[in-house]
């Protein structure tokens, strides 16, 4: 996943169902972190990439480092199907 200032590269993402995967973080302008609410993911302050499994649903992603005037707009989905 990319971020840069203010948005992901991707507004959804899509993984495999119970299949661990790296979630890996790069920014590519600006300060950004990572946190998938209800997958224990939370990248920032040097963590850039976790490895998770992680049941079928729709999660909720958004920056979790306070990046500017367009932070609360920085958000998109982790589909794992």
């Amino acid at each position: 996943m990319k971020a840069s200032n203010w948005k992901f590269d991707q507004a959804e993402y899509t993984i495999p169902k119970d299949t661990p995967v790296e979630i890996k973080l790069v920014n590519d302008e600006g300060a950004h972190g990572l946190q998938i609410k209800g997958a224990g993911v939370n990248l920032s302050n040097g963590k850039t990439s976790q490895i998770v499994t992680l049941a079928a649903g729709t999660y909720e992603m958004k920056c979790s480092i306070v990046c500017g005037t367009g932070h609360l707009n920085m958000t998109a989905k982790l589909i794992v199907q």
